[in-house]
């Protein structure tokens, strides 16, 4: 899969799960992140909530309630390795 086509494919998940647990608007791009941090990566901070991204799964942190994990697509996953190798300079947030 081309790099484009990766991103494009998370983007479409990340709305996908936006939606179906009411996170808010469909995103237009997959936001800036920080490399290794699971709470503060692009998909984290797509979701817009608590939730911690690993390779796999997305485990999302309700207070009050249990975790709800569910299974990242291959593309999800995909893009997590890459951009933790830097692969996407574009989506890595500036330090502050």
């Amino acid at each position: 899969m081309s790099r484009q086509s990766n991103l494009d494919a998370v983007l479409r998940w990340a709305n996908a799960v936006r939606l179906e647990r009411g996170l808010g608007e469909p995103l237009t791009e997959i936001p800036k992140g920080r490399i290794l941090e699971s709470c503060a990566c692009p998909l984290a901070r797509a979701l817009g909530t608590d939730v911690a991204i690993g390779l796999f799964t997305a485990d999302f942190t309700l207070p009050g309630e249990e975790d709800d994990i569910i299974e990242l697509p291959e593309a999800a996953s995909d893009f997590i390795r890459a951009f933790d190798a830097g692969a996407y300079p574009e989506l890595i947030e500036a330090a502050a």
